[in-house]
């Protein structure tokens, strides 16, 4: 087996298993970088990869951690296939295991912020603020409350689409009703009747005007509020994962550090 053929037969494999051709190309590209950065006039040869190359490799790109787990988990998946086919008798890709800073916790707004935001909203324009309302309410992400559908809301309840066309239900609060309801003015084939690009473009108007600073002119705030206020409520976590529709309970667990920090932010601005 030469170095073409092992790529050749590894992008079989992943086909096999039904990677999706995003995840594919994500692992083929960092391969395709490595074989080209060891090649010798031309010639690929993976096939006498060391550990110590692979290491020599990771450290050409710097300091960037996420890119250098990326590129770890690629070549981990390729020199684990060509071991497990008889490639190498030991892999060398073994202690390719970066270690990343933890992730920052995901910002939210606090009571005072959102009262204020959602008060400029409907200052400037009723629709805006029961748009704004809405995804607070939804604790949706701005693609999925632009795709609500009146055919999605059965009763009490929403069914939405998410990240890889995964659906779930969420429960409407008499909150999340009354937005739906006053939108009906502006409803055109979804309930806001607007793309995720335009919703966007609403809240960061409608912050800049209620005076918050760049960082905090963000769409993705009113879901990560939405998190945080349930924490504080004494929601459970596994609850508060389902409703946002994440896979992992660690990814809802970034939502949900920040809640001390909001708290700690009213406490000094009631002074």
């Amino acid at each position: 087996m030469d170095s073409h053929s092992l790529i050749a037969s590894w992008t079989r494999h992943l086909h096999a298993l039904n990677y999706s051709p995003q995840t594919i190309q994500k692992y083929t590209y960092p391969v395709l970088r490595f074989a080209s950065w060891r090649a010798v006039d031309g010639r690929l040869d993976l096939l006498t990869t060391t550990p110590g190359e692979l290491e020599e490799f990771l450290e050409t790109l710097g300091s960037h951690g996420p890119a250098k787990a990326a590129y770890s988990q690629a070549l981990r998946n390729l020199f684990g296939f060509a071991t497990r086919r008889g490639g190498f008798e030991q892999d060398p890709s073994l202690g390719l295991r970066p270690r990343l800073a933890p992730p920052e916790p995901a910002d939210s707004y606090t009571r005072s912020e959102l009262v204020a935001l959602l008060g400029t909203a409907f200052k400037r324009n009723p629709r805006y603020g029961w748009s704004l309302a809405l995804c607070y309410y939804t604790g949706t992400r701005r693609s999925e409350v632009t795709g609500i559908t009146a055919e999605d809301i059965v009763g009490d309840k929403v069914e939405v689409t998410g990240k890889g066309r995964k659906t779930r239900w969420i429960p409407l609060s008499p909150g999340a009703l009354e937005c739906i309801e006053n939108l009906t003015p502006w409803s055109n084939g979804t309930v806001l009747g607007a793309k995720p690009q335009t919703f966007t473009m609403w809240v960061h108007r409608i912050a800049e005007e209620a005076g918050f600073p760049e960082g905090r002119r963000n769409a993705h705030l009113l879901r990560a509020t939405f998190a945080a206020h349930l924490e504080e409520a004494g929601v459970p976590a596994s609850v508060i994962r389902d409703l946002l529709g994440h896979t992992n309970l660690a990814t809802t667990s970034r939502y949900l550090r920040r809640a001390g920090e909001v708290a700690k932010r009213e406490a000094v601005d009631l002074l």
